[in-house]
């Protein structure tokens, strides 16, 4: 009896802390995506085969990088800036200021990147045409998608914010597997048009989610004008589209040089070793995001405790949640990748480089938000631009020399550098003559 109410007590005090539970939620979703993330991915390569899913992993790498340039940073900024508001008319006007401005940006993208498909695309090679044709057409509303889903988040609606994901992958999937039924095939064609389809439905979603619980807000008078907001979001503009920027080089210059290269099969080996690495991505994800709008919120306290202790919980999380799927994808890596097919298999060294780059990651911590939601973006655009530029440097010559195993090495420094250098910064932060 004793022990059961001990039990019962602990259950409790885990449930009232709102990091553990956001983080819980977040990561039960997370887990199902990267679950029918894995799926997916590994119904694409077993159907395309090693060089076809080379282009589409490209391409979604080519989409990637074109994308966070027409974002301007304005996922980070808008978990930051509306989860420091209190007023629901506030935080739509946060939005539009963000939608507007992406939006330009992604017609004009679009409209040049049609442009050189129809002037010079029989010059180009496959892979370049394919990359241009679909993301001219995805421009024009996934960034839309992407920034409302990270409104959401800066709301607060963890649910929303975690399902959107899983709700892409799902749609893709049944598409896919319902194709594969009726046909008994796939097609490069059948894999990008479904998740073009995918992402328009998750559009609509987010937009119905964001309305819906926008208005649920109570209606508290904002103390502040929109035109000194808009003067602090100008202000933190560039610092956080630089960094979003070099974050998206991290994960997606590597396959984007090797389809540079014609390395299509080499592509794939590093598409889906990264895939298997996304379920421990999903758990770091689940922790940085849940506690984000915190941070945010105790952001310009000095010193303040609370900051702190969002801090120490999220990284003992992080790792007590995340050792055991190292170790679980170390031991079984062989095994993981033949589900994607058994020319895979040789792949085996690229997960293992990748997955210590995100083990070191993971015992850092969440430095990176820590330093971007407490208005600290500078800093983390200097970690991440010294990162960069060794994945650059010494990543670039390493894919050339020795394909995507080079590459995978390349990430491990550029991911080690990154995580170093916030580590030290954050202990400064908070703790200037103790380790954290």
């Amino acid at each position: 009896m004793k022990l059961s109410k001990i039990v019962l007590t602990k259950i409790k005090k885990l449930t009232r802390n709102e990091l553990i539970t956001n983080s819980a939620q977040i990561l039960i979703l997370k887990v199902l995506t990267a679950v029918t993330g894995f799926i997916l991915s590994a119904l694409i390569a077993r159907s395309l085969g090693a060089e076809n899913a080379g282009f589409y992993f490209f391409t979604l790498s080519f989409f990637a990088i074109v994308s966070v340039l027409v974002k301007q940073g304005g996922e980070q900024a808008l978990t930051r800036f509306i989860a420091s508001s209190l007023h629901s008319q506030e935080k739509n006007q946060i939005l539009k200021w963000w939608l507007k401005k992406a939006y330009l940006y992604a017609v004009i993208f679009s409209s040049l990147l049609l442009l050189i498909n129809l002037w010079k695309g029989a010059l180009l090679p496959l892979q370049w045409q394919v990359a241009f044709q679909f993301t001219s057409l995805l421009l024009l509303f996934v960034p839309v998608y992407a920034l409302i889903n990270q409104a959401l988040l800066g709301n607060k609606d963890f649910f929303a914010f975690s399902f959107s994901s899983l709700l892409v992958r799902l749609i893709h999937c049944v598409i896919l597997y319902a194709t594969l039924f009726s046909y008994g095939s796939l097609d490069l064609n059948t894999v990008l048009v479904s998740f073009i389809f995918a992402n328009l439905i998750t559009l609509f979603y987010v937009i119905y989610r964001w309305k819906f619980k926008n208005t649920l807000t109570k209606k508290i008078q904002s103390n502040r004008s929109f035109i000194e907001l808009t003067v602090s979001m100008y202000k933190a503009r560039t610092s956080l589209w630089i960094s979003s920027v070099l974050s998206v080089l991290s994960l997606h210059v590597v396959p984007f040089f090797l389809g540079f290269l014609n390395q299509l099969e080499q592509v794939s080996y590093f598409a889906v070793s990264n895939q298997l690495t996304m379920l421990l991505s999903f758990v770091l994800m689940s922790i940085t995001h849940a506690i984000s709008p915190n941070l945010a919120k105790n952001n310009g306290i000095s010193m303040n405790i609370e900051l702190k202790n969002h801090f120490i919980k999220a990284r003992k999380l992080m790792i007590y949640s995340g050792l055991p799927i190292v170790f679980f994808t170390l031991i079984f890596s062989k095994y993981l990748l033949a589900i994607f097919g058994d020319e895979f298999k040789q792949a085996q060294m690229i997960l293992v480089v990748l997955l210590l780059g995100h083990l070191i990651k993971l015992l850092a911590g969440p430095t990176g938000q820590f330093l971007v939601m407490t208005g600290r973006e500078k800093q983390h655009q200097y970690n991440l631009t010294v990162s960069i530029s060794l994945l650059l440097a010494i990543g670039s010559g390493l894919t050339l020399l020795y394909g995507a195993i080079g590459g995978a090495c390349g990430v491990f420094i550029s991911m080690t550098t990154n995580s170093l250098l916030g580590y030290f910064q954050v202990n400064s932060i908070l703790r200037p003559k103790e380790n954290l």
